[in-house]
């Protein structure tokens, strides 16, 4: 084996993918945990008398949920750098808050847009 040997180029553009992949998977593994855990938390708390406190399936399923939707929101991001790699942008500013939360608002869609608009009003 030769050490001297130089590492391979890596495409930036493949590497955003990479990353952007791994990013929707995490996230869909929290969205489900989360759905699941809040669901089972809500039944248990409509159908069992004394089950304890009636906004647990808020206070535990919630904190997945929220983390999912931040993992799909930076993966679009993530994803929005490499098609703007792959056109020939070269785009110098870091990534803020407040890009890829619009960026998450563009992953779900337009009707998302509309709320989004509704609210600020």
């Amino acid at each position: 084996m030769n050490d001297d040997a130089a590492p391979a180029a890596v495409d930036p553009a493949a590497a955003l993918r990479g990353e952007a992949q791994f990013a929707l998977a995490c996230g869909a593994m929290l969205l489900a945990a989360g759905f699941v855990l809040s669901c089972g938390l809500a039944v248990q708390a409509l159908f069992t008398p004394d089950s304890g406190w009636p906004i647990a399936a808020v206070a535990l399923g919630g904190p997945p949920i929220l983390l999912g939707w931040a993992a799909w929101a930076y993966a679009a991001f993530r994803l929005d750098q490499a098609q703007a790699l792959e056109r020939g942008e070269v785009r110098a500013e870091r990534s803020s808050p407040t890009q890829i939360v619009r960026s998450g608002v563009r992953l779900l869609g337009s009707s998302s847009r509309r709320m989004v608009g509704f609210f600020k009003r």
